[in-house]
């Protein structure tokens, strides 16, 4: 079939589908095969009525596989594809028990021993496989999610491997760089405690002769996703100098190295804590069998006058703990006592999420997590913000659920609206319904940004809200305007995703998210241990701050 009564100069002869219809055994018909290949238009000229152009075809297709009647079931497909592969780090090592997801479908398989894991019963067709492992957020770069064809009757395989500092500083920086320019990647990290640390401002100076006017050139780069650092363009053969801008950084944490090779690595390691300093621990506690956060459960650090209760949403959080070993208990009258031990060293702060069960069951359902300090402050105050309850709230267990990417997670929340960029038909924008913008101006006043085409006298101008990655402001405000300019939510996985707070008016934004740019209301996303990994290029720059 085919689109009739529109302007073929518009509509391509390649709009339309087809139907393919089968015969059961039973002696009825059913439809086996469908496909519909739609138009994706714009207004490109509203003020001598409606001129519309094709920005692209968007191709659904479906096919029955098999069908339960009283008589019995027949299959359709008699073969299916399948995806297999195999996740690993460290230039080859298998990663066991890492997440595996065909994005947009749910929760996948964890990788076995052998790093390998499989997904069998596939239609044919483009997949995009993602994963997620602790071990991910200690990289600049995750494995990124690469597309697989899934064709009937065969074993697509895809390999999940993050890159090296120096592979990823290289896919960070422009291409273009000169050939007498250096890369300057390392990992930042407390030198007592191990901690990675992320955001932690340096300062990188050195003579350059291809600079008029200055002895030396001084830039400032900041560590992001697993406290890497990169900057795009020392010059080859001088002396470098590195030198942490952080609060008790003392001079002897300074780097100095000569740049020779293509990409220089060098670590830095900074002491800031100290054997003395305290740490932290906080967590979730919920029903081993429904899930559901348990409120008013008591933990106890034993021989100690630690203790607290969790709340609401199941979440505690015991503040300024000695260095030490401890055995952290976890009780409620309607629930097993469970124990599990901790040591906590300097600065540390320590995610203990517990599982409890009525009847008493052999020890698991506990993990412990070491993660960045900053993170049991960010975790704290989330908490206290749900607590007040001004705005909409997804937190892991809510994530995990609903699989793909944050955009498809937020569609149907109330007040939340997910749009399609016109020019930019694969990106997903949010829209807070208490926040949209209705501007009576010529779609082709809108610099080639019209989302929504309404009446040819209006163009629906949105309003976008300030988007917040782990306490930094990730959007960029919109000049001469109200709001933000659109962040693509499709570039989120939900798999990378402690929490996600939604505010969708100014009214109901907290001060640390408001400011006269919050008139649009504002989403703040928490990564799983205060760190997003990157899971593709960024922007170019020489001073590349990594998220």
């Amino acid at each position: 079939f085919a689109y009739r009564n529109v302007d073929p100069m518009v509509v391509p002869a390649s709009a339309g589908g087809t139907t393919t219809f089968t015969l059961l055994p039973d002696g009825s018909w059913v439809t086996a095969e469908a496909s519909l290949r739609m138009p994706l238009l714009q207004v490109v000229d509203a003020r001598e009525g409606l001129l519309w152009e094709v920005t692209g075809l968007r191709e659904e297709r479906a096919r029955l596989i098999r069908v339960h009647g009283a008589d019995g079931t027949w299959s359709l497909t008699p073969r299916s594809g399948a995806v297999e592969g195999t996740v690993t780090v460290d230039e080859g090592t298998p990663l066991e028990g890492a997440l595996v997801e065909l994005v947009g479908t749910g929760r996948g398989p964890r990788s076995d021993a052998d790093g390998r894991f499989r997904f069998d019963g596939l239609l044919d067709g483009v997949y995009r496989v993602a994963a997620d492992h602790p071990r991910f957020d200690a990289l600049p770069m995750g494995p990124g999610v690469p597309a697989v064809e899934v064709i009937y009757g065969e074993t697509a395989t895809v390999v999940l491997a993050p890159p090296s500092a120096e592979e990823a500083a290289l896919q960070l920086c422009p291409s273009d760089a000169g050939a007498g320019s250096v890369i300057l990647t390392g990992q930042v990290v407390d030198s007592l405690s191990g901690e990675v640390l992320v955001g932690a401002p340096l300062s990188v100076r050195f003579p350059d002769p291809r600079r008029e006017g200055t002895p030396y050139h001084e830039a400032r780069v900041s560590s992001g996703a697993g406290g890497y650092y990169v900057y795009c363009d020392a010059p080859r053969g001088q002396t470098v100098r590195i030198r942490p801008a952080l609060p008790g950084a003392r001079v002897d944490d300074d780097v100095t190295f000569v740049a020779l090779s293509p990409v220089e690595r060098q670590d830095i390691r900074v002491r800031l804590s100290t054997e003395q300093a305290q740490g932290g621990v906080f967590g979730l506690i919920r029903d081993a069998r429904s899930g559901q956060a348990i409120e008013a459960a008591e933990i106890r650090v034993k021989d100690t006058d630690y203790r607290g209760l969790t709340n609401s949403n199941g979440f505690f959080a015991i503040p300024d703990v000695r260095p030490g070993l401890y055995a952290v208990t976890v009780g409620h009258l309607a629930y097993q006592d469970r124990e599990v031990v901790v040591r906590i060293d300097g600065g540390q702060a320590y995610q203990v999420d517990v599982d409890l069960e009525v009847d008493a069951i052999p020890l698991e359902g506990i993990t412990v997590s070491v993660v960045p300090s900053r993170l049991f402050g960010d975790m704290v105050d989330l908490q206290r913000r749900m607590e007040l309850g001004f705005g909409d709230f997804l937190v892991r267990r809510d994530l995990e659920h609903r699989g793909g990417t944050l955009a498809s997670a937020l569609q149907g929340r109330l007040g939340v609206r997910v749009v399609t960029g016109g020019n930019r038909p694969g990106e997903r924008y949010i829209v807070l319904r208490q926040a949209r913008d209705i501007t009576s101006v010529p779609a082709s006043q809108q610099n080639g940004e019209t989302l929504d085409a309404g009446p040819a006298e209006l163009i629906q101008e949105y309003c976008f809200p300030s988007v917040w990655v782990d306490g930094r402001r990730f959007s960029t405000p919109r000049s001469g305007g109200v709001g933000h300019d659109p962040v693509d939510f499709s570039q989120f996985l939900t798999l990378d995703i402690e929490a996600v707070e939604v505010y969708r008016g100014a009214a109901s934004v907290p001060g640390e998210f408001g400011g006269g740019d919050a008139a649009c209301g504002a989403v703040v996303i928490w990564t799983h241990r205060g760190g997003r990994t990157v899971r593709g290029n960024m922007g170019p720059g020489n001073g590349t701050e990594m998220r």
